[in-house]
């Protein structure tokens, strides 16, 4: 009997620990410097208090991120203050110390999560800053279920020239954001940092001879200069003004493509870039 009242006593705890509801929220977040947009997903149970689970960037793309989470729920402000705090899985090929890890800091208001996070690589500099945008999934599910009736009901045939004519929406809707972290030929990436700051470039792959063309504002700084593992910084002291960085590939190397790695550091702020491109190709940066 003894024994029966202790498996039960073990059960029910199990229960509480276990038992607990898991709530989901997807939707995205959006990097102040570049307007990139991720998507994301939380999802976690609360006890109490804490809470706990993981967090998902990327879901579905080639840099699928998977990450622990831990947190706080602040009832009497409807406030949440939750960190990754290591990475559960990824489908990333970057290394580990590449990873920037997001400190969230949201209001919850009618099921939706609001509010902005600040990213830290693992020595606790700031990688990314923005703002986060995120629904209860099983609300979003019912708003999708009553988008997809109203679009049943377009008429196929205007439907079909907007299909057709997609320059339609790219007037009014930037159909292809940039994604800072793969910039390919012609990609054009708006930063915002406060002067003065360092521009630092460097090939994060192996050496191979890649060669590039670096102009400021029109003005070539650097021309045929050799991309190493080594960063090579420009400090730019003033920055009264719009600033543009243009970076052209003059070669691809031993082993194609050129791959160019760049990071802006402002204070205590580090924004990174990075580009793969083709002879003669270029990708630009627009710092205000």
């Amino acid at each position: 009997m003894k024994k029966q009242f202790l498996y039960f006593i073990i059960f029910s705890i199990g229960l509480c620990l276990y038992g607990q509801d898991t709530i989901v929220y997807k939707g995205f977040v959006i990097v102040n410097s570049s307007g990139a947009t991720y998507p994301y997903e939380l999802q976690f149970a609360q006890n109490d208090k804490e809470i706990e689970g993981f967090s998902i960037t990327n879901q579905g793309f080639q840099d699928e991120t998977k990450n622990r989470i831990k947190g706080l729920y602040y009832g009497n402000k409807k406030s949440l203050n939750i960190q990754e705090m290591s990475i559960i899985e990824t489908n990333s090929i970057e290394e580990l110390d590449a990873f920037c890890y997001l400190q969230l800091d949201l209001i919850k208001n009618n099921k939706k999560l609001n509010g902005t996070f600040i990213g830290y690589f693992n020595d606790s500099i700031v990688c990314a800053q923005g703002e986060v945008f995120l629904m209860e999934d099983k609300i979003l599910k019912k708003k999708l279920k009553k988008l997809n009736k109203k679009l049943s009901k377009i008429d196929t045939v205007e439907l079909k020239k907007i299909i057709e004519n997609p320059d339609i929406f790219k007037k009014k809707i930037n159909m292809n954001p940039i994604d800072s972290l793969n910039m390919i030929h012609k990609d054009t990436c708006s930063i915002s940092v406060t002067s003065p700051f360092v521009f630092s470039i460097w090939d994060d792959k192996k050496e191979d001879g890649d060669l590039v063309k670096i102009l400021v504002n029109n003005e070539v700084i650097l021309d045929d200069f050799m991309l190493k593992n080594e960063k090579h910084n420009i400090n730019f002291d003033d920055n009264t003004e719009k600033t543009s960085i243009q970076i052209i590939a003059k070669n691809v190397g031993d082993t194609p493509p050129n791959t160019v790695t760049i990071e802006i550091h402002s204070n205590n702020q580090v924004i990174p870039l990075k580009g793969k491109l083709k002879k003669n190709e270029y990708i630009q940066i627009e710092i205000n």
